[in-house]
């Protein structure tokens, strides 16, 4: 029979370096694979090309672009569990995020990234000019924007250029249009002003910024199954209630097509609407002394948070 002190030792040998292998972290294997993102750079933009990935509970240890000169990426000075992405150039790139949970186990993630021209993000309809007289908003005309990426947004900045017939500038400046989704299509409202002879048809329309969701959403749109958004006329304006059965938050922009006696358009107004998880929101839009309207329609567009 063998020593028994001896083969306690062995043993004893064995447990110690199963000990070791176990105290190492491993790191783990991408579950889901490479994450996809779409994003969009604006070359006049001052923030809208700065984007930031969040993974709660943990201490990120470091960010590592394959192409700095399309994406540079680095750790947030400001909070360990977020990196920052800042978009240099149309191109592609994939960003390497190594991290450890609260327990120090190590993992990491990658994100397969393709930056594209902003400019292309969004197609303009028919400007139309709003007729009715049921408001004191005169001399206004409503563009349709749609969302022709696969991305949404929750604010883009479109600018507008009104010329005359000979191609001159008469106003030029411009406005918001918030909570986008892919594929949808909202509304930008701009004063018309008719007395300096705009032709519309000369007239241009462009994206010149906009805000993107964060990494990791893309700003999807809204389950229509799973929210509701339903109002009615009252005496002080219009009643909103939105109910949201999912698990997720949403932003809306609903936009209010009203209508004068005469069935003639005479404004369109948006309103934002923000609903939690599992919540039911209510809102009122208010109505003013000067506005006549007497009908309306509505019409929502939406990003999840």
């Amino acid at each position: 029979m063998k020593n028994p002190s001896k083969v306690i030792a062995l043993l004893t040998a064995f447990i110690m370096v199963l000990s070791v292998f176990a105290a190492v972290p491993p790191v783990e294997a991408f579950a889901k694979g490479t994450e996809k993102e779409n994003f969009y750079y604006f070359e006049n933009s001052s923030t809208s090309n700065k984007y930031t990935i969040t993974i709660y509970g943990t201490t990120i240890t470091s960010v590592k672009s394959s192409k700095p000169s399309v994406v540079k990426a680095s750790k947030d000075s400001t909070a360990k569990y977020r990196a920052v992405l800042q978009l240099k150039k149309p191109g592609s790139s994939t960003v390497t995020v190594t991290y450890k949970n609260y327990s120090g186990r190590k993992a990491s993630k990658k994100y397969s990234i393709t930056v594209k021209d902003g400019t292309s993000i969004c197609s303009f309809g028919t400007p139309t000019p709003i007729t009715g007289e049921c408001t004191n908003y005169t001399q206004y005309i409503y563009v349709p924007v749609k969302n022709t990426s696969k991305c949404g947004f929750s604010s883009l900045k479109i600018f507008y250029d009104l010329k005359d017939a000979a191609g001159n500038s008469v106003d030029a400046d411009t406005k918001s249009v918030y909570y986008l989704g892919a594929g949808q299509t909202g509304y930008v409202v701009v004063n018309y002003p008719t007395s300096h002879g705009v032709d519309l048809s000369k007239s241009s329309f462009s994206v010149y910024d906009a805000e993107q969701a964060s990494v990791g959403k893309n700003g999807s749109k809204p389950n229509k199954k799973l929210y509701s958004i339903t109002s009615k006329l009252t005496d002080s304006g219009i009643a909103v209630t939105g109910k949201n059965k999912s698990d997720k938050s949403y932003s809306f922009n609903v936009y209010f097509f009203m209508y004068d006696a005469n069935g003639t358009l005479c404004y369109v107004k948006s309103h934002n609407m923000y609903m939690s998880a599992k919540k039911t929101a209510t809102d009122t839009l208010t109505r003013h002394s000067y506005d006549k309207y007497t009908s309306y329609k509505m019409k929502i567009t939406g990003t999840s948070r």
